[in-house]
């Protein structure tokens, strides 16, 4: 039974008009009216009020009926095995469908905030510029950073590339009189949806005097107080034609599966990742996925109903945590690259150029047209 449904039974068992529903909890008697016929859902905050007025459990309101019994589960994959056996396809897919309701039951949603940071390398003239973009919707926290650098030899392949102090290819620190293997630069905190330039140095005569005979350096950050593991490639720089160049590397059977999409409006009181999926297997010869499509990060609270002979019955309630970027797959290149261009030291968010942030936002909704 859906929850307008409830409504109606509950209210005409108290012989309550729609009216006198509509004054006792402050909305309009046109809202009930939607609700019963299924045409919108009452707010979550009105849940509790509603069931108090109609003298029920939310659990009631929301027809919650509980876990599904061993026994029922196994009676539901008898019966959907015989009519794989017995019936077509299609047949028995309805039947899996009737079972399975696309909409899972939404307990609670809460805004979440995460940081994704990106660090990427760019050459203007005979400078190197490291820059950290944030496609996250929550701030990163300040950091430091600890620069190193390998030169791997004409000869040599990249894997083999040996450590060589950061003084000896950074012009600038080196005319600082500092005489270190690994550079340590404090990055200032990144709000959502910023880039900022975290480092920029000249190549020292010695490493332009490398790249032109053909050897190649590998620029690398430790993002985690020098604890390993936590390395990451800011690009290998190569020489053609007289040019510095940056290498990136890396900026970079279903069977019978069939899939719902369902796309949940996050209040805007939340910010903005990533399908979630609850799988229905049929013993391992066909899938329905549920896959939820938030409009922005959240933490989720939710659970599968399931119609069996007329029974609605409900899985446990599960938790998780979707994180929907800011930006599309791989666009913070195109921040980190406008603010090279332009010698732009602090890309704000939907401040700096409104024009490219639009081109290069990630748009949950573009999933739905996708699926269909």
């Amino acid at each position: 039974m859906q929850i307008g449904e409830t409504i109606r039974k509950y209210r005409k068992e108290r012989n309550m008009t729609q009216e006198e529903m509509a004054k006792r909890l402050g909305v309009t008697p046109p809202a009930v009216n939607k609700w019963e016929n299924g045409n919108s859902y009452p707010d979550i905050m009105l849940l509790a009020p509603i069931a108090r007025l109609l003298d029920i459990s939310v659990d009631t309101l929301l027809s919650f009926r509980g876990e599904l019994t061993d026994e029922e589960i196994r009676q539901i994959m008898s019966e959907a095995d015989e009519k794989f056996k017995n019936d077509s396809y299609e047949e028995a897919f309805a039947f899996i469908r009737k079972m399975l309701e696309k909409y899972p039951n939404l307990y609670s949603l809460e805004r979440y905030e995460y940081s994704d940071l990106s660090y990427l390398t760019f050459v203007k003239g005979n400078e190197i510029r490291i820059y950290v973009v944030n496609s996250g919707n929550g701030t990163a926290e300040a950091g430091t950073l600890r620069f190193s650098v390998g030169l791997a030899l004409p000869a040599q392949d990249l894997p083999q590339a040996q450590s060589v102090p950061w003084t000896d290819v950074d012009a600038n620190a080196a005319a600082a009189g500092k005489n270190r293997s690994v550079l340590q630069v404090e990055r200032q905190s990144v709000n959502k949806g910023d880039g900022i330039l975290v480092y920029a140095f000249c190549l020292s005569e010695w490493a332009l005097e490398q790249l032109a005979d053909g050897s190649r350096l590998a620029l690398w950050a430790d993002t985690d107080s020098g604890q390993s593991g936590n390395e990451i490639s800011l690009g290998w720089l190569s020489m053609q034609n007289g040019e510095i160049i940056v290498d990136r590397g890396g900026l970079g059977d279903d069977g019978n599966k069939y899939t719902y999409y369902v796309y949940v409006d996050v209040p805007r009181g939340g910010d903005r990742d990533i399908p979630v999926k609850a799988v229905f297997n049929i013993q391992d010869r066909a899938a329905v996925d549920t896959v939820i499509i938030p409009s922005e990060s959240c933490k989720m609270e939710y659970s599968m109903s399931y119609e069996v002979d007329g029974r609605e019955l409900e899985t446990e309630r599960f938790s998780t945590v979707v994180k929907v970027p800011l930006y599309k797959p791989l666009a913070e290149y195109s921040v980190a690259e406008y603010m090279n261009e332009n010698d732009i030291e602090h890309y704000i968010y939907r401040v700096t150029d409104m024009e490219l942030s639009r081109k290069i936002e990630f748009d949950p909704g573009s999933l739905m047209d996708e699926a269909e």
